[in-house]
């Protein structure tokens, strides 16, 4: 009889974390659609870092998304040196948006997972996207409470200043 309620209470407890996963999954699944605004983010980035006398705004992207890419994979808490003048340019660009480079790595973290777990099943309106990560802000995801804020000030600079200057 021991061993019995000890075998159905191993069950339970299994159950409850498979089901606690996949309601995790889902989740995470449905946050990762917000990796659409991050590829805005970077398009507007683009324009205004052309907009720099003497910076191709493509050429520098290129150079910035390399550095966080080289950073990120090798673990490495800094940029190498000679990407700095590219992530300057960057900081150059983020400062009239409130986004620091911490946020913006988040971003890129962000971007990179979800282009490998999700691809935009609906099309979402600024206002939507903005409600949404309000909840979000109110009780995030586990492991996914240090991108809410970044996503939002992005969709806001996005399409609320940028996109209308």
């Amino acid at each position: 009889m021991k061993d019995q309620n000890k075998i159905i209470q191993n069950i339970l407890f299994t159950t409850k974390r498979i089901l606690k996963s996949v309601e995790n999954t889902h989740v995470n699944t449905e946050f990762l659609h917000y990796q659409n605004w991050i590829v805005e983010l970077i398009e507007e980035i683009i324009i205004r870092l052309g907009k720099i006398e003497n910076v191709n705004g493509s050429d520098a992207w290129a150079n910035i998304s390399r550095a966080f890419s080289i950073k990120l994979k090798s673990k490495k808490v800094d940029f190498t040196q000679d990407m700095v003048s590219y992530i300057q340019l960057l900081s150059k660009v983020l400062d009239k948006t409130g986004i620091t480079l911490k946020d913006f790595e988040f971003l890129m973290k962000l971007k990179w997972k979800s282009n490998s777990k999700f691809h935009l099943k609906k099309s979402q309106t600024i206002e939507e996207a903005l409600e949404e990560l309000e909840q979000f802000l109110k009780s995030p995801p586990d492991g996914l409470q240090d991108y809410v804020m970044p996503l939002t000030k992005a969709i806001y600079y996005v399409v609320k200043t940028w996109r209308y200057d």
